[in-house]
């Protein structure tokens, strides 16, 4: 992967080990990076997912109280609730 840049490169005072061990290096925290965003992407729409589930719930739940608050004045307002 980097070893083109070796080739094109003079290696003083470091050895072709050496280079490879930094370049696994590199590539290593790369992808622990990569992990770790990936992770936090996830737990972020799972959280979002979740909070908007919750918003939706809340909203209908209110709606529903609504209703049937409406309906309870309906019912005394057209005597129903009266009749025997």
């Amino acid at each position: 992967m980097w070893l083109w840049y070796v080739s094109s490169n003079n290696l003083t005072g470091m050895s072709l080990s050496r280079y490879v061990f930094k370049t696994c290096c590199v590539c290593i925290i790369i992808q622990v990076q990569y992990e770790s965003e990936a992770l936090a992407a996830h737990q972020n729409l799972e959280s979002d997912k979740l909070q908007l589930f919750d918003t939706v719930r809340a909203e209908l739940e209110e709606k529903i109280r609504r209703l049937e608050e409406d309906r309870h004045n309906i019912d005394i307002n057209s005597g129903k609730l009266y009749n025997h």
